[in-house]
């Protein structure tokens, strides 16, 4: 059976499990599919619940079962609908660490210039142009792109700061980097510790084996610092595009924009 999968075209994979989920429940705009239920995802953590940390943790219900995009996903995707990104002309994007779902979405549009990143670059073989970039050491000109997505990938860089002061120098003046990440915003402080070096005890730590911090409210002065100014959206100014509730989303979660 995983072998006959293999073997089908993507978009009537695609459509097969449209039909197959199909219902009226929940929708999923990244796909654009009507569904009669959602998959869970997650890590269970204590540390996440106790901390409200917002985008991390276990959710029962969260991941399309067509394209599995998830909540933080599909409010992102209802952000770049609302501000038009997909109808701007000559438009460049820079997506590190790339959902596989947005991917086919962006590369759909010949009027943006998409570009993938990552230090594992086998992992995105959806990626027409995929590049291996380290975020501290990004290897494109000044000024190079209108839009930056880095979502839940700070978190796992050991040197933020640098990796943001390359995601400024990157970015167009007038552009956008969406900056998410697993944030509590009861802790004032980022809590990170150099000297964890094991999984097992970043994930007692950290909440996750592969996080080598925790970030609080001042995520936003880090933010600063490389030299952006930063814009919040709250779910609470997108909700006309929710479909009635049947896109759902975290309302804690905000967008986190820095702005050049």
């Amino acid at each position: 059976m995983m072998f006959v999968k293999k073997l089908l075209p993507r978009n009537l994979k695609i459509l097969l499990k449209k039909m197959f989920f199909f219902g009226n429940k929940y929708y999923c705009n990244v796909c654009k599919s009507h569904l009669r239920l959602l998959h869970p995802s997650g890590v269970e953590s204590d540390l996440f619940t106790k901390l409200e940390i917002i985008g991390g943790g276990y959710s029962e219900h969260d991941n399309c079962p067509v394209c599995m995009s998830g909540k933080r996903q599909q409010l992102l995707f209802t952000y770049l609908e609302k501000t038009g990104v997909f109808t701007r002309k000559n438009y460049s994007v820079l997506h590190i660490a790339p959902e596989e779902a947005f991917t086919h979405v962006f590369q759909s549009y010949p009027n943006i210039d998409y570009i993938c990143g990552d230090i594992d670059t086998e992992r995105y073989p959806f990626c027409r142009k995929m590049v291996y970039i380290d975020l501290t050491k990004i290897p494109f000109a000044d000024a190079r792109f209108d839009l930056i997505i880095v979502s839940h990938v700070l978190e796992h860089i050991p040197d933020d700061a640098k990796a943001l002061r390359e995601i400024y120098r990157v970015l167009k003046p007038g552009g956008e980097a969406i900056l998410q990440v697993p944030i509590s915003w009861k802790m004032k402080a980022t809590f990170e510790d150099f000297s964890v070096t094991s999984k097992e005890e970043r994930e007692r730590v950290f909440g996750q084996k592969d996080h080598v911090r925790i970030y609080g409210a001042d995520y936003i002065d880090r933010i600063k610092r490389a030299g952006f100014s930063v814009k919040l959206v709250d779910t609470s100014e997108l909700k006309s595009h929710f479909r009635n509730g049947k896109i759902l989303v975290d309302d804690r979660e905000k967008i986190i924009v820095g702005l050049k």
